[in-house]
């Protein structure tokens, strides 16, 4: 994947600690391109998992239209909680 973009290559913790708004980590529990677990450790480290992640069951890097991961990111913008 790194011959066509630099996506895996791509270190965004310090961006993770200084971006000014909220950050909502939403990840498919079996998502095979992503290290759900670093993830996790890696914005609770930057963010102090505030919002907590969201790992949607089941799901892979695509996650589902029809999942309720939706309306929980709806509910932390309009509400801060979930």
């Amino acid at each position: 994947m790194t011959a066509f973009t630099d996506y895996g290559n791509a270190d965004i913790t310090e961006a993770l600690r200084t971006i000014p708004v909220p950050v909502i980590l939403v990840l498919g529990a079996d998502d095979p391109t992503v290290d759900v677990e670093l993830a996790c450790r890696i914005f609770d480290q930057t963010r102090h998992s505030s919002p907590p992640p969201i790992i949607v069951p089941g799901a892979d890097h695509a996650l589902p239209p029809d999942s309720d991961w939706i309306n929980q990111v709806g509910v932390t913008l309009t509400t801060g909680q979930r």
